[in-house]
């Protein structure tokens, strides 16, 4: 298994890498997946190339539809997918932060913040275009929302607001009341 996990990773990395010295752009389900994949393993101690991290880290900043460009996270050919480039991004900004390092912490509370900025009077963080991309996107708002609970979560870790507390609070009461009950098992 290990083999596996280690080969799937050298293509992750390899793939993202090629994507964005194409595009030369932020693709949601590109950066911020692969950043997320990319904690992980570095923090299960796989062997994760530092050119790649470091190139993920400057598509989901300073490529065109990055934290640090005009505008925030979204789609850089037209400025769309908003909720969506925020929910990923801020995951993956999330993970980065809990398991590698604190030099994206501002991008980080930056997201943060506009994801609140997202969430619905009901608690819910929902994306007004309805994206969906299977199998990354489900254009879910479940999916939207735990993406905004993982961020905050780490924003209130690094800050101790509680801001970032209501805002989580918020969005568990929605997702509560959103799924369905668990099925019970028969004997």
């Amino acid at each position: 298994m290990l083999f596996r996990s280690q080969s799937g990773l050298d293509f992750l990395a390899r793939s993202a890498v090629s994507w964005q010295d194409t595009n030369q752009c932020y693709g949601c389900h590109v950066q911020a997946v692969t950043l997320e994949a990319l904690s992980v393993g570095q923090s299960h101690q796989y062997s994760v190339p530092a050119p790649a991290i470091r190139a993920m880290k400057a598509g989901l900043t300073t490529l065109d539809g990055g934290t640090r460009s005009p505008g925030g996270l979204r789609y850089a050919h037209g400025g769309s997918l908003v909720a969506a480039s925020r929910g990923f991004g801020g995951a993956s900004l999330a993970r980065y932060d809990a398991l590698v390092g604190d030099d994206l912490r501002d991008d980080l509370l930056g997201v943060a913040a506009q994801l609140v900025e997202l969430q619905q009077g009901d608690g819910s963080v929902r994306d007004p275009e309805n994206w969906v991309n299977p199998p990354v996107g489900t254009g879910s708002p479940v999916q939207l929302t735990a993406q905004a609970i993982a961020t905050w979560q780490e924003a209130y870790e690094r800050t101790a607001d509680e801001k970032w507390l209501t805002a989580v609070a918020q969005a568990e009461d929605w997702l509560h009341g959103s799924s369905p009950p668990a099925a019970t098992s028969r004997p």
